[in-house]
Parts: structure tokens; C-alpha cells; sequence
């Protein structure tokens, strides 16, 4: 994810990466995301997906819309699914991990 990976939580940070301006037009895809569909400023702070996870899925429902085209059809219950099963995963992650010195 790009918040972790690349320490991005901004429209802008994110779309910026996600598609280059070498590759798209980078400017016009912001404007889509922030001004179509979320209201999300450019530069706006989205916070940890964790702790804004409606900001997050806000972001990629309107990427998908952006990549699919605008009368797409975007399953909302997918990505829901998918958010969970996300951190749910991470959770089993943490809740797994072995300590090693326990086994000497």
C-alpha cells in the first residue's frame, strides 16, 4: 500500500505515483478524484488507512471511477470486503508472530 510503502497519504502524493505525469495526465486525474468525486482537497492529509478507512476507500472507489471511466459500475461490497480482509490480516500478522527465544 502506498501509505506504508511509500509513506503517500495525499491525493496528490498518491496519484502522483500511481500515475506519472510520463504516463498520464497526472494534473487531470487529481482534479477528477478531488473535484468529481471525494471533495477532498489536493493536499489534504488522509490520515492512516487504519484510522481513516472511509477516506482511504473514498480515494480508490474514485480512483477505480478514474481507471474504468465515469459511468462505470464500482462494486462498493468488493472493496468493503477487501478493506477487511486487509487488516484482518495484518491483525492475524501481529497476533502470530513467534518469539523465537520462547523455542530455546
Amino acid at each position: 500500500m502506498y501509505f506504508g510503502k511509500y509513506n503517500l497519504n495525499t491525493v496528490e502524493g498518491i496519484i502522483s505515483r500511481w500515475a506519472p505525469d510520463n504516463e498520464n495526465d497526472t494534473i487531470k486525474y487529481i482534479g477528477y478524484v478531488v473535484y468529481k468525486v471525494t471533495g477532498f482537497y489536493s493536499c489534504e492529509v488522509l490520515g492512516s488507512p487504519e484510522k481513516n478507512p472511509a477516506m482511504w476507500m473514498a480515494l480508490a472507489y474514485a480512483m477505480a471511477k478514474m481507471e474504468n471511466g465515469p459511468h462505470a459500475y464500482i462494486d462498493p461490497v468488493p472493496m468493503l470486503q477487501g478493506w477487511r480482509l486487509l487488516f484482518k490480516m495484518d491483525k492475524d500478522d501481529e497476533n502470530t508472530s513467534v518469539d523465537h527465544d520462547e523455542n530455546l
